[in-house]
């Protein structure tokens, strides 16, 4: 018989209920092994906590050179004004150059850009690595100016000589009041146009009547435009620095007999002309840029507000059918310079009698002649011009909206409608047009491109 001896073992997993027991010797594994891995970890964690200082101070950064971009580009063309404006924000974020490199540039005329680099320390990474950690982050800001409506010329509205010598009728030589005349030559035959404020919705002007519907001259609309806008419409006039600019008004008053620009009604009219607020964007009407004060003016008083009914207007001479001057300037920087145009809101002005108007019917003048003294609703129709005394001539146009009245009877008025830039190309533009079939008998419009030809349009 032979016989096997079996040798002793350590029972395995599951012969014993499923327990496993410590093997020999390991007595102690754990503590040197987290004592290998402690410094790797510590070094991680210190470049976690460095790499989130880092993430945290970039972001800020970021944020403050956007900020400092946008402040800063819609001061362009004046890069001094962009930069001053652009180093306050930063400065108001916490970034000067005590702190930060920081550069400032113009890419281009519409564009500004801000650049800053400031170095942030390590708070644990430093251990293991030595120095600084240098962050630099830049922003690029754009602006588009609003879409030039109207005219890329000096003048907004038929240009015509008028009644030159001052007698009341444009029937001497050399003189035109009817842009459709022979006399008028190439006329676009149409006419800068503001309703008064008493007048209804339905007559043309969507921003200027307080009424939605009707014609009243009551106080209280019994149906409110929702749109109504005291300020009436702002033309740009475009200036370069150190032009000598003239900016007149034809047909300033609302003269309605006898009127060739189709003016109708009564109430007064008021016109002023603002410096430019030095920025390329913007377009301010606040009182303290009013070319009426600080002898802004060589000649002419910057704003004057006319009542209606009056032609010979004591000391204005006629208006009707005739340039008169609202300023001469010299243009102290390139820039927009904002006209305004407005039937409500109207302070008094002492020099024509018109009484401060705030509601529609409260427009009155108080002094001298006859006539005006009553307000009736109504439009009045005239065209702006702004001429330089030499070089290139500045640009006239509408901002945003422009009111226009075309009195033609068989004939075709032609006119530019709105300038788009090439930095546009792509985009879709919308065209809203208010009461535009105003007509008797049959009319069409036709919206032509660049080149003249019929522009493809979606209606609605």
């Amino acid at each position: 018989m032979t016989v096997h001896a079996a040798p002793n073992r350590r029972p395995l997993a599951g012969e014993d209920g499923g327990r496993i027991g410590r093997v020999a010797g390991e007595t102690g594994y754990v503590i040197p092994m987290v004592g290998l891995l402690l410094i790797p970890l510590m070094v991680a964690t210190a470049f976690a906590i460095d790499v989130g200082t880092f993430y945290a101070k970039g972001t800020d950064l970021q944020r403050a050179v956007d900020m400092a971009a946008m402040s800063g580009v819609v001061w362009l063309p004046n890069a001094t004004k962009a930069q001053t404006e652009a180093q306050a924000t930063l400065a108001r974020n916490g970034y000067s150059s005590s702190n930060a490199t920081i550069s400032y540039t113009a890419p281009n005329a519409n564009r500004y850009k801000v650049t800053a680099t400031v170095t942030a320390p390590r708070f644990f990474s430093g251990v293991v690595t030595s120095g600084t950690q240098t962050i630099t982050r830049s922003s690029t800001a754009e602006y588009n100016q609003p879409v030039p409506l109207g005219s890329p010329e000096n003048e907004f509205g038929n240009d015509l000589p008028g009644d030159l010598n001052n007698d009341g009728d444009t029937n001497d030589s050399g003189e035109c009041g009817n842009p459709q005349g022979s006399c008028a030559g190439t006329q676009p035959k149409l006419w800068a146009a503001i309703n008064s404020p008493s007048y209804g919705g339905s007559q043309g002007d969507p921003y200027a009547t307080v009424w939605a519907c009707g014609t009243s001259t009551g106080f209280t609309p019994t149906c409110a435009n929702t749109e109504f806008r005291p300020d009436g419409y702002l033309y740009a006039i475009q200036a370069t620095a150190g032009q000598v600019v003239t900016v007149s008004i034809y047909d300033a008053s609302v003269v309605s007999s006898g009127s060739q620009t189709g003016d109708g009604g009564s109430f007064p009219v008021d016109y002023e002309l603002f410096t430019e607020d030095g920025s390329a964007l913007t377009t301010s009407t606040d009182a303290s840029l009013s070319m009426s004060t600080g002898g802004r003016c060589s000649s002419g008083p910057g704003r004057r507000a006319f009542p209606g009914g009056y032609d010979n207007l004591s000391g204005f001479g006629r208006l009707q059918d005739r340039w008169w001057p609202l300023c001469t300037f010299t243009a102290p920087s390139t820039g927009v310079y904002p006209l305004r145009v407005r039937t409500s809101n109207i302070p008094a002005d002492a020099a024509t009698g018109v009484t401060a108007c705030i509601q529609p019917t409260h427009c009155t003048r108080t002094t001298g002649g006859s006539g005006g003294s009553s307000v009736s609703p109504g439009m009045n129709a005239y065209s702006l011009k702004a001429t330089a005394a030499s070089g290139t001539q500045p640009r006239i146009y509408g901002l945003n909206d422009m009111s226009i009245y075309t009195p033609t009877s068989n004939a075709t008025a032609t006119f530019y409608l709105a300038e788009v830039e090439e930095i546009h190309a792509g985009k879709k533009i919308v065209l809203d047009l208010y009461d535009p079939g105003d007509l008797t008998g049959t009319g069409t419009m036709e919206i032509n491109g660049p080149n003249g030809t019929d522009y493809p349009c979606t209606v609605g």
